[in-house]
């Protein structure tokens, strides 16, 4: 982004982890959304998550039947490595009018 000269804006919640402490970058300006709002102001929780959820419990379902079909033992047993991939993929599939609506809906950024 620097060689770029793109400039960006990062808005966060008031999650404990979401603390830059005390770093600081030249493209990137991070704003902290006030605490406890409810889901009309936060894209995510306005139905990011859900559209993400919903992929991931769709996809760990074709890969218990897939299993199941094959005669695992446990077919819903999802390693670490496995989780990690369903759930790349299930975000994936979240498409950007998904997101642009759920931005859109907050009234935060409604030229998205």
């Amino acid at each position: 982004m620097q060689q770029q000269d793109r400039h960006v804006l990062l808005l966060c919640d008031n999650a404990s982890s979401h603390s830059l402490n005390g770093a600081s970058y030249s493209h990137i300006e991070v704003a902290y959304l006030p605490p406890n709002l409810t889901s009309w102001l936060q894209p995510m929780d306005a139905g990011i998550i859900r559209t993400f959820k919903a992929n991931y419990r769709r996809l760990l379902g074709l890969h218990a039947l897939e299993h199941d079909a094959n005669g695992v033992q446990n077919p819903y047993h999802v390693d670490q490595l496995d989780g990690m991939r369903l759930a790349q993929q299930a975000w994936d599939e979240v498409d950007a009018k998904t997101i642009q609506n759920c931005w859109r809906h907050t009234g935060i950024c409604p030229e998205v």
